[in-house]
């Protein structure tokens, strides 16, 4: 059986609802599931299609430090729950 996956690095929330949006256009053709990198399967034999999206506070792909980079340039003294692969 056919599947797709959309995995997704978000900061601030962005990333995640356009890995969304692109979920659910993707699922009209598709059963298709939407996971945080962080959760993202090793094994996809079952897998047809992978989609992968990251932030773009950092204008390239995502790295170790780019989330704390980001927040001290945009947003000093911000302390949120890391997310993604950081």
């Amino acid at each position: 059986m056919t599947r797709a996956l959309v995995v997704y690095e978000s900061m601030w929330g962005n990333s995640e609802l356009v890995a969304h949006a692109v979920a659910e256009g993707v699922a009209e053709v598709m059963p298709v599931d939407v996971l945080d990198v962080v959760a993202a399967p090793v094994d996809l034999d079952d897998v047809t299609l992978v989609l992968v999206g990251g932030p773009t506070h950092g204008h390239a792909t995502s790295r170790q430090k780019t989330p704390r980079d980001a927040r001290e340039k945009w947003r000093p003294g911000l302390r949120r729950p890391r997310r993604g692969a950081h």
